[in-house]
């Protein structure tokens, strides 16, 4: 069966990427994504005239993928990029049948965590500097509640609500924000920096004044 395709395959990706980027409002980072999936794809899919080809296309470019010794983790993230496309080409008709590729076997990872002993270490150091402060700050943070490192680096000091200890995320995965409690210990380390801040005539964010990284 021949692709229903008044656009070729170019005007359809950009098509794509236009809708979710006016209709459903996806990020710049995840249009970045698209933008970067769609070009490891490309070279393969764009000579196909029917459904047939098109889906061996799509096989051929995870294989060629495979075999260069790319890391499977980044072939499946573009993979989930060409599956949400493909959703989208038989919603709009282009396709008889909903196309989707499976993902590649990922070798397993068990990240390593602190131990019970290491935990207490980290808690009951002493920094001594404004930036080995703000570093224990930050990783008692994290260590409390759990936001993500990106989250740490965007708060700022009007970010902590003191009376009921809370934290809000402004800036979370997704552009989502969020309310997290924290700890009467967490707060009081929060709070501390946030003097410390202020003792350096500092006026950014509180954990942005000085990079890290």
């Amino acid at each position: 069966m021949r692709l229903a395709m008044d656009l070729n395959i170019t005007q359809l990706i950009d098509r794509f990427t236009e809708e979710r980027r006016f209709i459903t409002g996806v990020s710049a980072a995840t249009l970045e994504w698209y933008k970067h999936s769609f070009h490891a794809f490309a070279p393969f899919i764009h000579p196909c005239q029917t459904e047939l080809q098109f889906k061996e296309a799509l096989k051929t470019a995870v294989m060629t993928m495979a075999s260069r010794n790319q890391n499977p983790v980044s072939i499946n993230d573009r993979i989930r990029c060409v599956n949400a496309w493909l959703h989208w080409l038989h919603l709009d008709g282009r396709t008889s049948q909903r196309m989707r590729l499976p993902f590649l076997a990922e070798p397993r990872k068990i990240t390593p965590t602190l131990s019970q002993e290491g935990i207490v270490q980290l808690v009951q150091c002493h920094p001594r500097t404004f930036h080995e402060k703000r570093i224990h700050a930050m990783a008692c943070l994290i260590l409390d509640c759990g936001p993500r490192i990106g989250e740490v680096l965007g708060l700022t000091a009007g970010d902590i609500d003191a009376e009921n200890l809370l934290l809000a995320i402004r800036e979370g995965k997704g552009c989502r924000g969020r309310v997290i409690s924290i700890s009467p210990e967490a707060y009081r380390r929060l709070e501390g920096q946030t003097h410390l801040t202020r003792s350096a005539r500092l006026r950014r964010n509180w954990l942005q004044s000085v990079r890290l990284c």
